[in-house]
């Protein structure tokens, strides 16, 4: 199994039903068809919101799932006597390989475009330094427990052990981002004879690195949205500027 398929099998765990839920007629992720195995990042981008990122393919190109640690976890999970959840689960195991909690969020709490949202923990070795800026650390472990169920929270499945393919040891931008190009009229257009300056001077506020919520800023930007031109990742849209231009969603870069 490769890292997108063990990501995707995450996304889909069965984590039962909660306490926390409010009725049994909510859609549960894990009672979801399986995520295509060609699922594109950009999963859809519909009319009136983001674009939204397949929570999966997201991971799988930005976090490698370390197996040597994982297998470790597992085989000591199967025979853990405590009866603990899959949190209390990791923290144990962290801690009994010399391994403490450095950070720890869900990205529900912040604006993000995933398809599901996911519990991250940032785990540092006890080496006696410094790590106050634990997100630069290249020795970080991080646990990722994807959201599973219906109410957030609950419903979080089993952790994935996880080292960052970036500069930071998590994802730090979870929104869509925007470009802008020109209209596509049927001929191929030659990319030398594009004005691209012109471009990005118009899709610069519609970055992760400009705008917390990229979206919201494209869309203060528009007159109006050309339904009919819509697809998976793109629409064409006339500016309030009066210009029509073609808008295309992509994923936040991840340095590496």
């Amino acid at each position: 199994m490769n890292q997108e398929e063990l990501f995707k099998r995450h996304c889909r765990e069965n984590t039962g039903k909660q306490m926390c839920d409010s009725g049994d007629f909510y859609g549960r992720h894990y009672e979801k068809p399986p995520i295509a195995e060609d699922a594109p990042e950009i999963r859809n981008w519909g009319k009136g919101c983001s674009a939204t990122l397949e929570t999966a393919v997201f991971l799988a190109e930005r976090m490698d799932v370390r197996r040597d640690w994982q297998d470790k976890w597992q085989a000591r999970d199967a025979t853990q006597e405590d009866n603990m959840d899959w949190f209390e689960s990791g923290q144990k195991f962290m801690g009994l390989e010399g391994y403490h909690s450095a950070s720890r969020g869900n990205t529900y709490n912040g604006e993000n475009d995933l398809s599901q949202s996911y519990v991250w923990d940032v785990f540092l070795p006890n080496d006696g330094k410094d790590k106050s800026d634990w997100l630069y650390e290249p020795d970080a472990v991080v646990l990722i427990h994807i959201h599973c169920g219906c109410d957030e929270r609950s419903g979080h499945a089993s952790p994935l052990f996880c080292k960052s393919k970036g500069d930071y040891c998590i994802p730090t931008d979870l929104c869509a981002e925007y470009k802008a190009g020109p209209v596509k009229t049927g001929a191929l257009i030659d990319s030398d004879d594009v004005d691209w300056e012109h471009y990005q001077a118009i899709d610069e506020k519609w970055s992760a690195g400009y705008s917390r919520y990229p979206y919201g800023a494209l869309e203060a930007d528009v007159a109006e949205w050309h339904e009919d031109t819509r697809t998976r990742d793109s629409v064409e849209v006339t500016l309030k500027s009066g210009e029509r231009i073609l808008v295309t969603a992509y994923a936040p870069y991840f340095g590496g």
